[in-house]
């Protein structure tokens, strides 16, 4: 079933975006001694300084559930880049020949195995800034489910101003969801990296071993959080991080009932919120 849902994502997806660039990026000792080849497609921003998007799907789908946000920054004449997760749609290579799968238990129950999403999504910024000459600061970090906690991870290890030191400290509501505290710090001569805003659909508290609460504490940058109320552990869990959240434009897109296919990610998407998600964008990058 899992792999049916995935190929019909992958071809509404190539369907919609025949324009899009195939796009790959290799992360180096994704497993002892192999690279990982991370396939994603490319579609180049239009409009000078425009916001690229770097969009990370859910566990257990693919970047093909991306098309209608990609088709809707695309009229703006905004880049998209939607990727396929390690061990998940065509991202399951390795540049020796071996394969990885989220659903190979090797994989999926190493919780190291998901913590690296986190670097692979700096992977991705640092490619298409070094391929596709793309300033950090144009970047937005946006993801749904997993994806989104690995998203708001990701823009907080990244090197510049909006990343700051910090350690985690666990509210009632939190307590116990976060595996342990974190002290990791910015190497202060990095270069500036950190994107301009991060977009979260369906975030959790943690998400297969990738927790949010002490990345919102850290976060400097604008953040948006959305939720569907039918999907409580989303719902319960954008309100706590928006209590916690570092930054004062954090906002919270709340939905009191599911989306078209769902409750969950971009199952939200109906059309209007795409568009509502993009204008938000827009206002955080506008000055950029």
């Amino acid at each position: 079933m899992k792999k049916s849902v995935s190929l019909f994502l992958l071809s509404l997806f190539f369907a919609s975006q025949a324009w899009a660039e195939r796009f790959a990026i290799h992360v180096e000792d994704a497993v002892p001694g192999d690279s990982l080849i991370l396939v994603g497609d490319y579609n180049s921003p239009q409009k000078s300084n425009a916001p690229v998007l770097i969009l990370l799907h859910g566990l257990g789908s693919a970047r093909g559930e991306w098309a209608a946000l990609v088709r809707a920054a695309g009229r703006r004449g905004w880049g998209t880049l939607a990727y396929d997760a390690r061990g998940h749609g065509e991202s399951r290579s390795t540049a020796h020949g071996n394969s990885i799968d989220y659903q190979n238990p090797a994989y999926g129950r190493n919780p190291a195995f998901w913590r690296g999403m986190i670097g692979d999504l700096a992977k991705a910024a640092e490619t298409l800034r070094l391929q596709k000459n793309v300033s950090p600061g144009r970047f937005v970090f946006v993801g749904a489910s997993l994806g989104a906690n690995v998203a708001l991870n990701a823009a907080v290890n990244s090197p510049g101003p909006m990343a700051v030191k910090g350690r985690q400290t666990t509210p009632p509501l939190a307590r116990g969801l976060e595996p342990r505290a974190s002290t990791a710090e910015v190497d202060p001569r990095a270069k500036p990296g950190a994107p301009a805003a991060v977009v979260a659909l369906s975030p959790g508290m943690n998400y297969a071993g990738v927790g949010t609460e002490n990345a919102a504490r850290r976060w400097k940058g604008p953040l948006l959080l959305v939720a569907a109320r039918p999907d409580a552990y989303a719902f319960q869990s954008v309100h706590t991080l928006k209590d916690i959240a570092a930054h004062p434009r954090t906002q919270v897109f709340a939905l009191e009932a599911a989306g078209p296919q769902g409750a969950h990610g971009t199952q939200l998407f109906d059309g209007k919120l795409e568009e509502e998600i993009l204008d938000w964008i827009g206002r955080q990058t506008a000055s950029r």
